[in-house]
């Protein structure tokens, strides 16, 4: 698979490394502008940690094949959607 792994958990693991440094990066620009809501954005954070913890610890009990299926299926039905949005007459 992706870059020799084969476990979908150790490369969902190296994902959120990555979108973690990411999102620090910008929350850090945001909070250097004095962009941030704090109160909404707080509420998003604790959502997030929430629904990935959850996520993780469910994904971790299935079979990877389903995770794999699912995330193919997401990712087809997310750019199905945006695409018929933009390009749809």
């Amino acid at each position: 698979m992706l870059v020799g792994h084969t476990n979908i958990n150790a490369m969902n693991g190296l994902k959120l490394l990555t979108s973690t440094c990411v999102s620090l990066a910008a929350i850090s620009l945001f909070i250097y502008n004095g962009e941030i809501v704090w109160i909404e954005g707080s509420m998003v954070l604790l959502g997030t940690m929430a629904g990935g913890y959850i996520a993780a610890r469910i994904s971790r009990q299935i079979s990877q094949v389903y995770v794999i299926n699912f995330v193919i299926l997401a990712g087809t039905s997310i750019t199905l959607y945006f695409f018929y949005g933009i390009y749809a007459v």
